[in-house]
């Protein structure tokens, strides 16, 4: 796979343009030629944060660039056909714009060709399509968050440890690139023999459920010893948690995770969960949104770097991910305005720490 480009100084000053509202971007004047952008979930249970915050984020800029744009959101259940079935209604609904997060790397391709028939943008969200002509790409480094969260696990289990990898399915190019950034950590200390993997599994549908037998049957064939487990997301942490737990293992063995959500937060503050990838998803949904109104009016549209899907060097923008711990909870997670700590600590059991 191509690997993703390094998110540089350019990326951070568009991100400061994008929370701000500076930058050429953001002068146009709300109002102009009323479109219709489709925005494209994959599924809103492989993660909280699609319905949580990418949708709304997404509505929510959407309407302060142009307010008479008109959004169609979908979700697709995990099922690439209902994703085509959505994207070719779209079409025909008038569509100017395609968002796509698809489910699987190449699975949108047939709309992506009909939509460059018509001259309709494509915008591939969160995770690439490869082997299309996609025009803009706008994601977090996904090969860095994976490099995040086995250095994360590297770094805080005794050298000679034996650890376990919980990827996702591995349908995504985000998929992808999260397993490789984990391997490209381990495998030269897998090599000096400073790390073992005892135990690896790529979790069909980013479930939780299956998460947790697949940690069950880790922590039967380890015999219990293991000292951490690379985790991809937050949904997949909740499952080995919830194995954990059953072995009163639960906050004694490292767990990594992803996307910050209510549910990770709370599982760091009670020391379940050892941290969370964050990110800002506003930024993505804003960058998106501008992509789609530069399409739109058939204006540049802004970008820091260009990834290779196959067929074309596609213009992206790709943030940078950070480590989110319980000691920068408050910082990254409520300072930013990402959420409050009354949401954080609806859920605490008992007296919330923040």
């Amino acid at each position: 796979m191509k690997r993703f480009a390094t998110v540089g100084a350019a990326t951070l000053v568009l991100a400061l343009g994008l929370m701000t509202g500076t930058g050429a971007a953001a002068t146009q004047k709300p109002g102009g030629p009323t479109f219709t952008v489709w925005f494209s979930n994959p599924c809103y249970t492989c993660s909280t944060r699609w319905a949580d915050f990418d949708t709304p984020d997404f509505k929510k800029a959407m309407a302060t660039i142009d307010p008479n744009a008109k959004v169609l959101v979908t979700t697709a259940n995990d099922v690439t056909s209902q994703q085509l079935s959505q994207g070719e209604t779209a079409i025909t609904d008038g569509a100017k714009v395609l968002v796509i997060n698809p489910i699987e790397a190449q699975s949108m391709n047939p709309v992506i060709t009909q939509a460059n028939k018509l001259h309709i943008g494509v915008i591939a969200y969160d995770g690439m399509t490869t082997g299309a002509d996609v025009q803009y790409y706008v994601s977090f480094d996904a090969l860095k968050v994976g490099e995040e969260q086995a250095q994360y696990v590297v770094n805080h289990v005794p050298v000679g440890s034996t650890i376990g990898v919980i990827e996702g399915e591995q349908e995504c190019t985000s998929c992808v690139a999260f397993k490789v950034g984990a391997y490209d950590v381990l495998n030269p200390l897998i090599k000096a023999g400073k790390i073992k993997v005892g135990y690896e599994a790529d979790t069909l549908g980013w479930s939780a459920t299956t998460a947790q037998t697949e940690t069950e049957e880790a922590l039967t064939k380890l015999h219990n010893k293991v000292s951490g487990f690379v985790v991809a997301n937050d949904a997949l942490a909740g499952g080995v948690i919830a194995a954990l737990k059953e072995q009163g293992l639960a906050g004694k063995v490292v767990v990594t995770g992803q996307d910050s959500t209510i549910a990770g937060l709370d599982y760091i503050l009670q020391g379940y969960q050892s941290m969370s990838i964050y990110k800002n998803f506003d930024w993505e949904a804003i960058a998106a949104a501008k992509a789609a109104y530069a399409m739109a009016t058939g204006k540049p549209v802004p970008h820091t770097t260009k990834v290779n899907n196959g067929k074309v060097n596609v213009p992206s923008t790709l943030f940078a991910p950070q480590v989110l711990t319980k000691q920068n909870m408050m910082q990254l997670g409520v300072d930013s305005g990402y959420t409050t700590v009354a949401a954080i600590c609806k859920a605490y059991p008992g007296k919330c720490p923040l």
